[in-house]
């Protein structure tokens, strides 16, 4: 090999090298230290779910102080019905987070059940969590802005590390098209209420709502 064909990747190198840092530093700092900012973003007033017939929704009120480790951007309280099963759907747009539903449910949905939490995992869509108390079953999770959904910390930070440190993104992170290490959530708690209905009826019905219900949340441009 010529000499410079070796000072070309050694040069190469050492950019990448200086690249792969500099990222990794930026991802370190921020937004504790740069601040990141973020686009204004409201949910829609109405929206349709397979099976169901749209009320009128509500935003949703906070009468809480919302901690410092997640920041609230916009939220909205969907209600649906059919056969006399009554279906409410919160959503909070947050940024900033670790993807902790536990926290989430604590801080906006402080509901608590006698029995403990089940994790489930649907293969493309993602994990997600349910609670049964009396006629009324509750799912939980985190809609993540890419890959699955996730309903622990270490759920939401491998899909941090696994699609958003892509080299691929770098170019468009620089032109302010993506974020570089994106933690955003689509808080999601669905609320189903149904008397003619079994614990094991409702949970079914309740997935069945969530796996039409999930495909269709996006997140809005940085």
């Amino acid at each position: 090999m010529s000499i410079w064909k070796k000072w070309l990747r050694t040069g190469l190198l050492a950019v990448t090298t200086l690249a792969v840092a500099a990222m990794a530093a930026y991802s370190a700092i921020t937004p504790k230290v740069l601040g990141t900012v973020y686009q204004p973003y409201s949910f829609a007033d109405q929206t349709k779910l397979s099976g169901w017939t749209a009320l009128p929704s509500e935003k949703i009120a906070i009468t809480r102080p919302i901690p410092a480790y997640h920041q609230l951007i916009a939220s909205k309280l969907y209600h649906f019905q059919a056969s006399g099963r009554k279906l409410d759907i919160q959503s909070m747009y947050l940024v900033d987070t670790d993807g902790n539903i536990q926290n989430f449910a604590q801080d906006f949905t402080p509901t608590h059940f006698s029995e403990k939490p089940t994790e489930r995992h649907r293969s493309g869509l993602g994990f997600y969590q349910l609670s049964t108390q009396g006629t009324r079953s509750i799912l939980r999770a985190c809609i993540n802005p890419r890959g699955e959904s996730t309903v622990t910390v270490a759920q939401f930070e491998q899909n941090r590390r696994s699609l958003d440190r892509q080299v691929d993104r770098w170019l468009p992170w620089l032109f302010n098209q993506v974020y570089l290490v994106d933690r955003r959530c689509i808080w999601t708690e669905m609320s189903l209420t149904a008397t003619d209905l079994s614990s094991e009826q409702r949970i079914s019905l309740l997935e069945q709502s969530w796996f039409a219900w999930l495909p269709q949340q996006t997140f809005p441009n940085p």
